[in-house]
């Protein structure tokens, strides 16, 4: 199921401009409608959900996006641990 931005900031206790960012430094994407709202797949909302996971383990985003991309799970515990 698609949920809009703001349904998603709603779900998620996320702000609107914290979406925005993700989306701009390629964590996360959304689709655009024709009336340029953003819409967010399943994939993408199970991402946001694990970014607020990791967030509240206070990783940062560079770390965040680390860990979201490796495929080593070596380095991920690691850096979890840090």
């Amino acid at each position: 199921m698609f949920m809009k931005i703001g349904d998603i900031t709603g779900k998620f206790g996320v702000s609107h401009r914290s979406l925005r960012y993700w989306e701009e430094i390629g964590i996360i994407q959304s689709s655009r409608s024709e009336n340029h709202y953003r819409y967010y797949d399943e994939k993408n909302q199970q991402k946001i959900k694990q970014i607020l996971v990791l967030r509240k383990l206070r990783l940062s985003l560079k770390q965040i996006i680390m860990v979201l991309e490796s495929d080593d799970a070596a380095e991920i515990i690691d850096t979890l641990q840090q």
